[in-house]
């Protein structure tokens, strides 16, 4: 489990603090942003690039992101290109304690830039204090 107390980036792997630092340079910004038919679209591309087709249906996976939205279970956040295009996305969901990497996604055309893992480095930063006041909640 990554500590919350001090700076995180005390508590990350070498390639997080790399990729974190390449997102930078080339000015990815990351911010808390739900567009749900984006995240499908960065999902489906995933899949496709590995020659396969996602395991569930749009519905299924448009209800569950509705559901962690409408119930405030957690947060979409997204990795931005300078030009406003995003590039990947992370849903983090909340229980009690501990936030969760549910799933994350990035954009193909945007391979070697670090959004990714800077996505989720710096968005982060405000999860531990985020999930603190959530109840309990089972995805499964």
């Amino acid at each position: 489990m990554l500590s919350t107390g001090g700076d995180v980036y005390d508590h990350t792997s070498r390639n997080v603090r790399q990729s974190t630092c390449k997102a930078q340079k080339k000015r990815i910004t990351t911010e808390e942003h739900f567009d749900a038919e984006t995240y499908w679209g960065l999902t489906v591309n995933a899949f496709k690039k590995q020659h396969s087709q996602s395991p569930f249906s749009k519905e299924h996976f448009m209800s569950m992101l509705d559901m962690i939205n409408q119930e405030n279970l957690g947060e979409v956040w997204v990795a931005k290109v300078s030009l406003g295009g995003i590039v990947a996305a992370d849903v983090i969901v909340c229980d009690s304690k501990v936030a969760h990497r549910w799933s994350a996604s990035a954009s193909e055309e945007h391979p070697n830039t670090g959004a990714h893992r800077g996505n989720l480095a710096s968005s982060w930063r405000g999860h531990h204090a985020l999930c603190g006041s959530r109840s309990s909640i089972n995805l499964i």
